[in-house]
């Protein structure tokens, strides 16, 4: 499981669980898949809500729809952050929270560097019902295109809203980089 693999002597899960925790966030769900009782294990302790996906094979999609069905009624939008970019920071979350004001249709926000769009997303419950609709490895970006005057663009210095960790390569250059990103 890629998401138990170490980046820096923790396990990458651990790195994006503990910015959020840290980051001005109601509350935590972190969606499982493959593995499902060792990540939970890992993350033992944390105050957070769990949910299984069984679906998890079929893509990112499944797990971000099954994130979304979870969450209480009352919460005004959602943080989605991937397992595997273990270097975005509590900052870079927070930055984008302190951006999302739905009153002002900025209610999906985003990190931008260099002209670049990253992760994570924040999304006004008022997509949630979209997003269900989205299927496989498609990740949201038809809901962004649809709903361009929507997006709230933050700057970002650093390159962790791009970088996630798909390949043994990917992780070795996170662990060999000084900087931590790749």
């Amino acid at each position: 499981n890629k998401l138990l693999s170490k980046v820096n002597g923790v396990p990458m899960v651990v790195h994006v669980v503990n910015a959020a925790l840290a980051a001005n966030v109601a509350s935590i769900t972190v969606v499982t898949g493959h593995q499902s009782e060792q990540l939970e294990a890992t993350l033992n302790g944390r105050r957070l809500n769990f949910v299984h996906n069984p679906d998890y094979r079929s893509g990112i999609a499944s797990s971000v729809k099954c994130g979304i069905a979870c969450l209480p009624d009352d919460v005004d939008g959602a943080i989605v952050l991937l397992g595997d970019m273990p270097f975005v920071t509590k900052n870079q979350i927070n930055e984008l929270i302190a951006e999302f004001d739905p009153a002002l249709e900025r209610d999906i926000v985003m990190p931008i560097k260099d002209g670049r769009r990253g992760n994570p997303v924040l999304w006004s419950k008022r997509y949630f019902s979209a997003m269900q609709q989205v299927s496989g490895d498609v990740s949201a970006r038809t809901i962004i295109n649809e709903n361009a005057a929507n997006v709230w663009e933050v700057p970002v210095s650093d390159e962790a809203i791009f970088a996630d960790i798909d390949t043994r390569e990917e992780l070795d250059r996170a662990n060999g980089d000084s900087g931590g990103h790749s």
